[in-house]
């Protein structure tokens, strides 16, 4: 058990690492996303400011 644990042990960190990894990933991407679309969202509002004349996109 103990020889398991000093081979396998430094695996249980570097896993741990790699997750981080992928989260700090993720949200990078998910801040990229927030940044278009609020530049998106600017964009809108000087090409239609009154916000009657803005139409609505449907999915």
């Amino acid at each position: 058990m103990i020889q398991q644990l000093l081979k396998e042990g430094a695996e249980v960190f570097s896993h741990n690492s790699k997750n981080q990894q992928n989260g700090q990933g993720v949200e990078a991407d998910l801040y990229e996303q927030i940044g278009r679309l609020k530049m998106e969202l600017e964009w809108l509002k000087k090409k239609f400011p009154d916000k009657h004349s803005i139409p609505l996109i449907r999915r």
